[in-house]
């Protein structure tokens, strides 16, 4: 009996320490840091289609090294779009609709292509914003490669 017993709450501990790992992985999938050894190699950060319902945001997030680096931005979509690049101040005050300030403010875009560097270390935010549609939802190709 003492067998089983151990052996349940030993299986159980497994599964504890299995949906740490896997909540963990999640995490990270949207959130990554960049370690700065002074090789100079470009990574992809993001290659997604998405759709952006009227009045939405869609934002990604990533934690840059104190060597900051260059973010080159690729979009496409159907309907005209904005993309900001903000810093986390920044973001809280542009979801609940304050004034803010960005690295990259492109407004009623359907097609661009520009480069954003970033100056410090910290978390950043790439926000795509279909607030200006009253019904379009807006198709969305993204690309974003980091350039340490």
């Amino acid at each position: 009996m003492n067998r089983l017993i151990l052996k349940t709450a030993t299986n159980i501990c497994l599964l504890l320490v299995m949906a740490i790992i896997i909540q963990k992985d999640l995490f990270a999938e949207n959130s990554r840091t960049f370690e700065s050894d002074g090789s100079v190699q470009t990574q992809e950060l993001l290659s997604e289609s998405f759709d952006v319902s009227p009045g939405e945001l869609k934002d990604y997030s990533w934690n840059f090294p104190s060597s900051g680096g260059t973010l080159k931005i690729s979009v496409s979509t159907n309907s005209a779009i904005a993309i900001y690049v903000v810093d986390e101040v920044n973001f809280w005050k542009l979801k609940a609709g304050e004034r803010f300030m960005a690295l990259a403010n492109k407004r009623n875009i359907t097609s661009s292509n520009f480069n954003v560097k970033i100056p410090k270390e910290g978390n950043y935010k790439i926000v795509v914003s279909n607030r200006e549609a009253l019904l379009a939802t807006a198709s969305v190709s993204l690309e974003i490669v980091y350039i340490p």
